[in-house]
């Protein structure tokens, strides 16, 4: 029986184009002739993940970013966040409002860097869930088998008594690899007949 349904942000519960973000920050730097952090830097790819691990905070990454590419980036100007917008799905969020009248625990689980994280808890964003698992503060990113392992964990449940959903294959591959139910994120309506279909609504 599911005891917990645990959704991702990013794509599930919001919709935010990193993408887009990178090339805005990189406009800002006087970059043009690269659409992505990496793309202008390719050594920048494990900082990155450490970052999304929350092995270091803006600063840090910034001072990384900006010795590995040479470009000088304004102290204290918190550009991760000047371009980070992301809209809000209604009938996923009414979903899991749903879940809960219902008497379901509901959890984030998502990865994210430490100034999203933080530009999340400001906005209010994980409030409604009953908890909100983040790679930056686990120390551990989807989709590593650990990353679901630990979130179970410390739920205290089997991995067969969690219902996961994310919009990327990779992450509902690791979720079922370590004995969790888990769907691919289409659309709220299809994660809701999903969950009628195990009698979770």
């Amino acid at each position: 029986m599911v005891r917990v349904c645990m959704f991702d942000m990013g794509g599930v519960v919001d919709e935010f184009s990193s993408e887009v973000m990178e090339k805005q920050i990189l406009a800002d730097l006087g970059v043009s002739d690269a659409s992505s952090f990496v793309e202008l830097c390719p050594a920048l790819q494990p900082v990155l993940g450490d970052f999304l691990r929350g092995m270091m905070d803006e600063a840090g990454f910034w001072r990384q970013f900006g010795a590995l590419t040479g470009l000088r980036v304004p102290k204290r100007s918190h550009l991760y966040t000047k371009y980070f917008a992301p809209v809000k799905k209604m009938d996923t969020i009414r979903l899991i409002s749903d879940l809960r009248v219902h008497g379901m625990r509901v959890v984030a689980a998502t990865n994210v860097e430490p100034p999203h994280r933080i530009w999340h808890e400001t906005q209010g964003d994980y409030d409604i869930f009953d908890a909100a698992y983040t790679s930056d503060v686990l120390h551990v990113a989807k989709p590593e088998a650990a990353f679901f392992v630990e979130v179970v964990r410390r739920e205290g449940l089997a991995p067969q008594e969690c219902f996961f959903t994310d919009d990327r294959e990779e992450n509902i591959e690791a979720a079922l690899s370590v004995g969790m139910v888990a769907r691919r994120f289409v659309c709220a309506d299809d994660v809701r007949r999903a969950l009628a279909e195990i009698s979770v609504l």
